[in-house]
């Protein structure tokens, strides 16, 4: 029979292992308040980036990705609308976030480490 010592060890060994057994989830991008923290997740995800501001809220990484911070639910849509209606002309792979989204060659992936929902243009 296991006494209360034994039982807390075997416990604390099992918590242990299951730690090390796991890689830790990466964090992934919510809501966000600047362009450049999305250019900056960006990159770190692995995306190349020579920047470019076009305004607060937008961006683009020499023409291969651009970045743009929504303020509401209609301009998100607006957005894709744009995307889906010229898909023909230019198609497109787009990872949409909680107020973000990027247009980028490499979007489906950096959706591990940024979140959000991939998106087909084609």
């Amino acid at each position: 029979m296991l006494t209360r010592a034994s039982s807390l060890c075997i416990l604390v060994v099992a918590l242990a292992l299951s730690g090390c057994s796991s890689a830790a989830p990466s964090e992934q991008l919510g809501t966000i308040d600047s362009i450049e923290t999305l250019r900056d997740a960006y990159v770190a995800a692995g995306g190349a980036c020579e920047w470019e501001a076009i305004d607060e809220r937008s961006g683009n990484c020499a023409g291969d990705a651009i970045l743009v911070l929504t303020e509401s639910e209609e301009q998100e849509a607006d957005i894709l609308a744009t995307y889906e209606a010229v898909a023909g002309l230019a198609p497109s792979t787009v990872l949409v976030g909680e107020n973000w989204i990027l247009n980028a060659p490499d979007a489906a992936e950096v959706q591990d480490a940024l979140g959000g929902e991939v998106r087909v243009f084609d």
